[in-house]
């Protein structure tokens, strides 16, 4: 699932009044409705500085994590040290673009760590996302039935 791409320069700092919404402290992306394009690293850095100091709100374009997340849904994303099979993230992908799609697991990849993700709706994994392409994960509880499935899926791969 895509996440938008803001319109440069993109990011409303809101003020620290209080926790959720409008004035809580968190950074909010204004997002066009238009298919995303890839992000510059430097704004992709800037995001990732933000999501260290509190957490993200993101726009989702795509339907790959519905019914869970829905196009148009905004999230907040914060930074992470860990992040466990079933956890939603978001990261940037090989083109460049944002995605959001759940964890499945681990895997060694180029000399490091990198994570296995794939969205709900999709019927394969994404390629290695290297920690270093991680913006963060989506605040709020996880089902034990979604962390069940990612963990069974990450499995299936191990087992092929």
């Amino acid at each position: 699932m895509d996440l938008a791409r803001p319109p440069l320069p993109g990011v409303r700092v809101c003020g620290g009044r209080g926790a959720g919404g409008e004035g809580s402290g968190c950074a909010i992306l204004d997002a066009p409705m238009q298919p995303p394009e890839p992000l510059r690293p430097q704004l992709f850095e800037t995001l990732r500085d933000l999501a260290r100091e509190g957490p993200v709100e993101v726009t989702v374009r795509g339907s790959c994590m519905a019914p869970q997340v829905a196009d148009g849904e905004r999230v907040r994303v914060a930074a992470a040290r860990f992040c466990w099979p079933g956890d939603l993230v978001a990261f940037q992908a090989g083109d460049g673009r944002l995605r959001l799609h759940r964890v499945l697991g681990y895997r060694p990849w180029k000399g490091g760590i990198a994570l296995i993700t794939r969205g709900d709706g999709c019927p394969c994994h994404d390629g290695p996302v290297p920690l270093g392409r991680v913006l963060g994960r989506v605040a709020g509880p996880v089902r034990l039935a979604d962390r069940l499935r990612a963990g069974l899926a990450a499995l299936r791969l191990v087992l092929r």
